[in-house]
């Protein structure tokens, strides 16, 4: 399978057998690398439809959070408030006395 963008593996592999030995390389870095590493971080390269969503997928689930907790935060003081009013039922006469009607 012949195809225009080689095996990434293989390109390094390809890479490595062809460098000096360590002994003739040069111990700074070439002329102007830091700018092209610096140019290249922000690529992005090709999206796919994937990507699409994917950038948007942590800003999304930021604001679902958001909202579960503002939804927890506002009625959570009409179920403890039921929750209360239950339990006051419950201890100020027994059970099977109000079931039975005593």
């Amino acid at each position: 399978m012949n195809s225009s963008h080689p095996d990434p593996w293989q390109k390094l592999v390809r890479l490595a057998r062809e460098a000096p030995p360590l002994s003739d390389r040069p111990l700074t870095a070439p002329l102007g690398f830091s700018t092209r590493v610096v140019a290249r971080s922000g690529y992005v390269g090709e999206r796919s439809v994937f990507g699409l969503f994917e950038s948007q997928a942590f800003r999304a689930l930021s604001v679902a959070s958001v909202l579960a907790i503002a939804t927890v935060a506002l009625n959570l003081s009409p179920v403890l408030q039921a929750f209360h009013e239950e339990t006051e039922m419950v201890d100020s006469e027994s059970v099977t006395s109000g079931l039975l009607g005593l």
